[in-house]
């Protein structure tokens, strides 16, 4: 029977959940996802985890945030004015914004990827954003199920 490795096609079921229980994603109740060991498609303590599976086969897993989404990286928190927002935005929390880097001379820099920031304060005059991905710096539960192996 094939195992799960480097460049095959797998697919599976997932129950993602912080070690509390709750609940962040699962594909139980929908498709389940295809990936491609190896590609760097699913956190790297999953993979790490789907490594040697069999098709049927289940397993839970504790993964580190190291092995997660990363740690929580204050560097990436940044305030900023305001007035740098465009006027037809009205700042509330939790808000996802997307800012293109900028080029020294001010045009946006199309070869970069966009960065995604979250509102997390908003004071008198200014905005705290967070680029931080929102599971940053959590531990993880997966309870994963492999379906197939190609």
């Amino acid at each position: 029977m094939p195992k799960a490795k480097s460049k095959k096609k797998i697919t599976i079921h997932y129950t993602a959940m912080l070690p509390d229980g709750t609940e962040i994603d699962s594909t139980r109740d929908s498709d389940p996802v295809i990936l491609t060991m190896g590609k760097g498609e699913v956190i790297p303590g999953l993979e790490k985890a789907l490594t040697n599976m069999k098709a049927g086969e289940r397993k839970s897993v504790d993964i580190s945030c190291d092995d997660a989404f990363g740690p929580y990286d204050t560097d990436l928190a940044v305030e900023i004015p305001k007035d740098d927002l465009p006027e037809e935005i009205e700042p509330e929390l939790g808000m996802e914004l997307e800012f293109i880097p900028e080029l020294e001379n001010g045009e946006e820099n199309e070869e970069m990827e966009p960065i995604n920031f979250t509102i997390i304060d908003i004071r008198d005059d200014s905005l705290i954003l967070d680029a931080n991905h929102p599971l940053a710096g959590q531990d993880m539960v997966y309870e994963i199920e492999v379906i197939s192996i190609d």
